[in-house]
């Protein structure tokens, strides 16, 4: 949909990817460390994209009123899939409150704001 978000997530068994049949998308990866590069792209009809395996990757339709149709294909039948943002602030049983302040640098209530918001999203 307009405005529509595949957040960041990891397939860590599989390569994606995604072609565009109508609007745009815009698409992205983060490469590894040390640098953590940015590799991004506004994806057009006829254009396509690679994900590598295990690469933090998203697609995010910023068109505020038109729709955008893609196709993905992953090359495993178990690719996995993990979003970040539900395994750091929704895992089961929850990550220990200090790991995430310490990750962060955000203090405990923060931690528990972002995990309801996260909850309430999924």
């Amino acid at each position: 949909p307009p405005k529509g978000i595949n957040p960041p997530h990891i397939h860590p068994r599989a390569t994606e990817v995604v072609f565009v049949v109508h609007g745009t998308l815009t698409v992205g990866f983060v490469g590894t460390a040390p640098n953590n590069t940015l590799f991004q792209a506004t994806l057009y009809p006829g254009d396509l994209f690679v994900f590598p395996r295990g690469l933090v990757h998203f697609q995010i339709n910023l068109d505020k009123k038109n729709r955008a149709l893609a196709i993905a294909a992953l090359n495993s039948q178990n690719p996995g899939l993990s979003q970040l943002a539900v395994a750091l602030f929704a895992a089961n049983p929850p990550l220990p409150g200090i790991v995430l302040q310490n990750t962060f640098g955000i203090d405990q209530s923060e931690v528990d704001a972002l995990a309801a918001s996260v909850k309430k999203a999924n």
